[in-house]
């Protein structure tokens, strides 16, 4: 069994660039790489443009829902639907007051129009996978000598099933991803529920014991400075600290809060990027990114607008509170900027409660 790798990387570690050098590493080898988003496998694909000119021809790219239909379901799936082909993937969540029997597959794992749902595909490959004693995993050894699976920890339910044969399969895997990043999920499943989202390293630990695979992590930020990675390590204090590798600065660097009359001076002055957790949120007519479609990206300057949680936290430092989705954006929306994060808060008395610098305070010491 080849040797297998999971690399935990602190954001800002070029975990994504490091996915294209390793699979460049090695042109002999026909090679696979795979994401959960198309934005991520854009991304991925404008790195190897950037630094290569091209995707060369002995790398693939695909998105983990592409993959799994086109190498998993469909290669197969007359083990389980022998006179139906599975059309495409149904990404509308499934609302039933009813949970359809495994023993009837046609109304468990299809909709209409022969449409597989997106939260039981990966569960569909499993189950053609072990109809066919292993077919999936078999016939994927004669494709690919290695697989790269970047954005791990967005992965869930089945996923895991199919990534630990993977590993125990003839190719070589190499998963790369932050636990404290996991904004999304592939799937609603229930299964390995304990592993989802931020919970994900307890598998890879499992997998390490097991002999299946070995974990690295990747401590240094090569995007944010010391203040910020600080600031977004405390929201994670079991994991390693991250050490900065940026090291340039402005007259305005760190992080601050900012209070409601602030706010347009101080977005003409800097012109941050405004982060919001949805698009509906109060931005005070300030266009911006929602908090995960901004992960993977890279600002001079983020100026938030925090969730009633992140407030809290703010105020108290208490973790307990904050969920383990709100963490997650949390350290995303932070981690994006480079040289300054301001919190704009809108209430005084938690203005007030909040110990970091106000940007008034600090513009007036400087001058």
């Amino acid at each position: 069994m080849p040797s297998n790798n999971v690399i935990l990387a602190a954001a800002g570690s070029r975990k994504t660039t490091s996915v294209v050098n390793m699979s460049m590493a090695n042109p002999t080898k026909r090679i696979l790489v795979l994401t959960y988003t198309i934005e991520n496998l854009d991304t991925i694909r404008s790195y190897f443009i950037r630094d290569y000119g091209m995707v060369p021809p002995h790398i693939t790219l695909q998105s983990w829902y592409s993959f799994l239909l086109q190498d998993g379901a469909r290669p197969y799936q007359r083990l389980v639907y022998p006179d139906m082909r599975i059309e495409s993937i149904l990404f509308a969540e499934r609302k039933l007051s009813f949970h359809p029997s495994k023993s009837k597959p046609k109304t468990y794992y299809i909709a209409k129009g022969n449409l597989i749902y997106k939260d039981h595909l990966s569960e569909f490959v499993h189950q053609v996978n072990e109809k066919g004693t292993g077919c999936v995993i078999e016939r994927l050894e004669g494709i690919y000598d290695a697989i790269f699976i970047d954005e791990i920890q967005d992965m869930s339910g089945y996923d895991w099933e199919l990534i630990e044969a993977l590993m125990q399969s003839k190719i070589e895997i190499c998963c790369v991803g932050d636990p404290r990043q996991a904004t999304y999920s592939t799937s609603n499943s229930q299964k390995n529920s304990k592993f989802k989202g931020g919970r994900c390293e307890g598998i890879f630990r499992n997998w390490e014991q097991n002999g299946i695979c070995s974990i690295q992590e990747m401590t240094d930020c090569f995007r944010s400075n010391q203040q910020i990675c600080d600031h977004a390590d405390r929201i994670f204090p079991n994991y390693k600290p991250t050490t900065s590798k940026f090291f340039d600065m402005t007259p305005h660097d760190g992080v601050y809060k900012l209070k409601a009359s602030e706010v347009l001076e101080y977005y003409s002055q800097y012109r941050p990027i405004v982060l919001r957790n949805r698009i509906d949120s109060d931005t005070m007519n300030l266009d911006g990114f929602n908090i995960g479609v901004s992960k993977g990206k890279t600002f001079d300057r983020v100026m938030i607008f925090p969730t009633q949680p992140m407030l809290q936290y703010l105020m108290d430092g208490n973790l307990t509170n904050l969920k383990n989705q709100s963490k997650a954006g949390m350290y995303v929306a932070i981690t994006r900027a480079r040289y300054s994060v301001a919190y704009v808060v809108k209430d005084a008395k938690m203005y007030n409660k909040i110990n970091l610098p106000g940007y008034r305070e600090v513009e007036s010491s400087v001058l």
